[in-house]
Parts: C-alpha cells; structure tokens; sequence
C-alpha cells in the first residue's frame, strides 16, 4: 500500500514537471549549487507560463534558491539574482544589493563577464572611476573568451561595448607595481 501511495505522488509530481524541481530542491538543501540553480530554472520558467496567475509566487522561490546557488560559489546564479534585485522581480529592488551580487558574479575564478560590466555601470553610476576601470577591463578580458565560444552578435556588441568602456577609463586605473602585475598575471587561466 505505501509504495502505491508513493508511485502515486511520483507520478503526480512528474505529470505536472514537480519531480525535477523537489529532486533539485533536496540535493540543493544538502549543499549542491547546481542543483539550487537548477530549481530556480525550473521556479522562473513557471513564473513565465502565460497561464500563471501568481508568477510572483515562483519569482520569490526563484531568487531564494538563486540566493542559495550564489552562497555556493554558481557565478551565473549571482548574475540572475542581481537582475533580479535590480528589476525588483521576486524581490523588492534594491540597486545595492544587485551591485554586490554583480561583484561576487564577477570575482574569483571562472567569474561572469555580464556581472563583471553590470557592476562596473554601478560604479560609474556612483562615480567610483577607479573601480569601474578595473570591472571594465576584467568584463572586457572575460568576454574576449566568452565571444570566442558563441556565434551570437549580441554579445559581440556588448564584449565590444565593455572593451572600449574599459580603454576610455584607463586613465581612473590605479598604477601598479611589478609584484602586483606579476600576481595578477599569475592569477590569469
């Protein structure tokens, strides 16, 4: 009798596209940010349903397991959330929320190149030149490896946008001494 209960609930889930998104919610609790990532996916298509009357409901689970995939270190889920707070979807808007999720997008290896120029606009938007310049150029060297592996013009546009955004601010670049170079270089996959 249980087993038919559970095969039951099983097939529930599955005829209405729930069984991923619980699978994907319990991995997600044990500390997978793929799996947390792929919940949100799964909560922000079905926010987008034309038949939904509550997408607000699903944008706010969205961005609470784009919060949990960000705390695991996914950079895409970083960049989603900070949209998201931008455009006050599933949350409420809070540009200096967005901007520090843009950053941590952006920071560390394999970093978001989209995060890396959003957060840059941030700065310049509160006229930190200096650090705007250093965004710029990291969205700039990011993009450059992300153009290679598409065919899409768009973000040939915006990689193109960024690099020349990057080359008029070098003068707000602060010098840096030959130990910082070579620990920059260093860093560079």
């Amino acid at each position: 009798m249980k087993k038919m209960i559970l095969a039951l609930v099983l097939l529930g889930y599955a005829a209405f596209g729930g069984l991923g998104t619980k699978i994907d919610e319990i991995v997600c609790e044990a500390g997978h940010a793929n799996s947390c990532a792929s919940a949100a996916a799964s909560y922000l298509k079905e926010a987008e349903r034309s038949d939904n009357l509550t997408p607000e409901i699903y944008l706010g689970k969205a961005a609470e397991f784009l919060g949990k995939a960000c705390a695991g270190k996914h950079k895409e889920s970083c960049l989603q959330l900070g949209m998201m707070y931008q455009e006050g979807k599933g949350t409420k808007q809070n540009m200096a929320q967005a901007a520090q999720l843009y950053k941590k997008g952006c920071d560390g290896i394999g970093g978001e190149w989209a995060a890396c120029g959003l957060y840059a606009e941030y700065q310049i938007g509160i006229e930190e030149m200096q650090e705007a310049a250093l965004y710029y150029e990291k969205a700039c060297r990011l993009g450059d490896r992300a153009r290679l592996g598409t065919t899409d013009e768009k973000v040939g546009d915006i990689v193109n946008h960024l690099c020349e955004a990057s080359e008029s601010l070098k003068s707000f670049r602060p010098k840096e001494s030959a130990a910082q170079r070579l620990l920059r270089d260093a860093a560079r996959p």
